[in-house]
């Protein structure tokens, strides 16, 4: 009887290290996919910010609408600038680049709290969906956000993992990726 006692004791032992092994190889397979979700959100996001930067800085300044002449670069000062800068960022654009509606975004603050955008990342067969995120801030020369207008934006793109068409109630990335850069004006 002691022997048959030993045996399932031996038994359980082993049951329970060969859990915690299995337990620990799946967190380790966990975080991979998680990584690996990550880096194709960054490149995701990545992207988005290479399509804002090509626009420019304040479309106003150098296509005025309204009683403006458009600015001669050549001969322009700081204070001619200064005048033509829009202290108000329009907000909610549907903008067509991104696939959401129709609205020409122009210019860096044309993107400002835009409608939310769903990009996809093709990884052989299978597609990865990302929601896009934009804020667009000026900042002074400290680069605090500043209310009034500046010669320098910030721009911030916040990804997070998308998974349309399915039961999935959480997120594989814990918090939204946040790529963040600062485009200056200058003569």
């Amino acid at each position: 009887m002691p022997q048959s006692m030993l045996a399932l004791l031996a038994l359980i032992v082993a049951t329970i290290f060969s859990f915690s092994v299995t337990e620990k190889s799946l967190h380790y397979q966990r975080a991979a996919v998680v990584q690996e979700i990550e880096e194709m959100g960054a490149a995701v996001g990545l992207r988005a910010m290479e399509i804002i930067r090509e626009r420019e800085y304040e479309s106003e300044i150098l296509h005025p609408v309204g009683v403006l002449a458009p600015l001669n670069t050549e001969t322009a000062t700081v204070a001619d600038l200064q005048n033509r800068l829009v202290g108000v960022m329009p907000k909610g654009r549907a903008c067509a680049v991104f696939g959401t509606g129709a609205d020409v975004c122009d210019d860096l603050s044309d993107f400002n709290e835009m409608q939310t955008a769903t990009l996809p990342f093709v990884a052989g067969s299978d597609t990865l969906f990302f929601k896009v995120n934009v804020e667009v801030d000026y900042v002074n020369a400290a680069l605090a956000v500043s209310n009034t207008p500046t010669f320098r934006k910030q721009i911030t793109v916040l990804v997070q993992d998308y998974w349309p068409g399915s039961n999935r109630t959480g997120f594989y990335i814990p918090e939204p990726i946040n790529i963040s850069r600062v485009m200056a004006l200058t003569l």
